[in-house]
């Protein structure tokens, strides 16, 4: 076989895409899980009740570990874990198909864990589904189980 011959053998997986099966993206809604911490903070906060100092870092530091997370569960392998704003910068956001992924956290710091709620949004495929979070890995096992049709049970 010659070098072009060659190449092109082992480019050739990659040029066709391997056949594998392509999903939609899953996109963090950064607006939606940075608004609902502070709005759980100023309610917390109108009760006399201590809430974390910053929402933020506490929503950007609960993604880092759902990213790590999906980095190293089987179930995520073939799919895309990026962040949006739907609301802010469309242009952010992938349009087409997606998954929006948004996260209830709690902001109150007396709580034993700031997990609330998960929620996975497709307006194609008319999912609308919501989950207690348990832990990252958890949440990440769930999420990508239903993106890839294998599950989903929550």
């Amino acid at each position: 076989m010659n070098r072009l011959g060659f190449t092109l053998f082992l480019l050739f997986p990659l040029l066709s895409g391997c056949g594998g099966k392509t999903y939609p993206p899953i996109v963090f809604d950064d607006w939606w899980n940075f608004d609902f911490m502070s709005n759980s903070c100023d309610t917390w906060q109108k009760v006399g009740q201590p809430c974390f100092d910053s929402g933020k870092e506490l929503v950007v530091a609960f993604e880092n570990e759902v990213e790590t997370a999906f980095s190293t569960e089987s179930n995520c392998h073939g799919l895309v874990l990026v962040h949006g704003n739907a609301y802010k910068s469309p242009s952010e956001t992938p349009q087409g198909e997606h998954f929006q992924l948004i996260l209830d956290l709690n902001g109150h710091r007396d709580q034993e864990k700031v997990y609330e709620v998960w929620g996975l949004v497709n307006l194609k495929r008319k999912i609308n589904l919501q989950a207690e979070i348990t832990t990252p890995q958890r949440l990440v096992q769930q999420v990508c189980e239903v993106v890839k049709g294998i599950g989903g049970n929550s």
